[in-house]
């Protein structure tokens, strides 16, 4: 399933086929649940088994890197979420917060199950499951996550179906030296969140810290990448009518490309 521009910007629940109702977040939403717990799941959402078993839960270590190459490839985080009773809470905990759903794990048939938020009389039976998070979509579930709270995340490469263990290791070589790589980048306080929201605020015509709050992430993040392209045309456009326009480069319908495509 592919989230298009309109699926991302809308506050509206995301139909996943199979699974439930997408919940967009707003802002208001996060500062309900506390941005530190908002990280933390977006963190879990986000990671691998490598990361988990070598610094998250470092005890592991020294059994996954025993793994042969064809167990680790089958190895998935749906794995870990479901290894013990407290991970299985923590991400019942995060789908229940990114659903609109009931969330609860069933260790009988292995699977998140998700049901209608509707009240059931005692004496009649609990409603079945309207969806299910197994291990099968895990990973396409937690990618539109991240994908609505403005995170590209690929899916990972199924290793169960490269045959060849030199290119299995080749993949897993990879995936190491990009973690390594995104722990070392330094942080930017200016695009912290709470530094977004204050700029957007001050910046924007009409949002402000009455209102900002209703804004989903994904809403607040497109905001501020339109409020750069436009100061960006603005300052082009002064001095396009100061200083002239002899080699033609100024495009005067920039303002309104589509920034979610990568520029050629």
């Amino acid at each position: 399933m592919q989230l298009g521009y309109f699926d991302l910007i809308t506050p509206e629940l995301l139909p996943v086929p199979g699974v439930g109702s997408l919940k967009p977040p707003t802002l208001r939403d996060i500062s309900r649940l506390t941005y530190p717990v908002y990280e933390t799941y977006l963190a879990f959402l986000n990671m691998s088994p490598a990361r988990y078993c070598t610094e998250v839960n470092p005890r592991f270590q020294d059994w996954y890197e025993a793994l042969p190459p064809e167990q680790a490839g089958l190895l998935s985080m749906y794995d870990i979420a479901v290894s013990n009773e407290e991970l299985a809470k923590l991400f019942t905990s995060i789908f229940q917060f990114f659903f609109a759903e009931l969330v609860l794990y069933d260790k009988e048939s292995d699977a998140f199950l998700l049901f209608p938020r509707t009240n059931v009389p005692q004496e009649e039976a609990a409603p079945a499951p309207c969806g299910r998070i197994t291990k099968g979509v895990y990973s396409q579930v937690a990618a539109l996550i991240l994908k609505l709270n403005h995170i590209d995340s690929k899916e990972p490469v199924d290793l169960s179906k490269v045959k060849s263990e030199k290119g299995r290791k080749i993949y897993q070589r990879i995936q190491k030296l990009k973690e390594a790589h995104a722990n070392s980048v330094k942080k930017n306080d200016d695009l912290e969140i709470g530094n977004i929201i204050s700029a957007v605020c001050t910046r924007h015509h009409s949002i402000n810290y009455t209102n900002v709050w209703d804004l989903t992430v994904y809403q607040l993040w497109d905001t501020f990448h339109r409020l750069q392209a436009e100061n960006a045309y603005e300052i082009n456009k002064t001095m396009v009518s100061v200083w002239g326009d002899k080699e033609k480069k100024f495009d005067f319908n920039s303002w309104f490309k589509n920034i979610t495509k990568p520029s050629n």
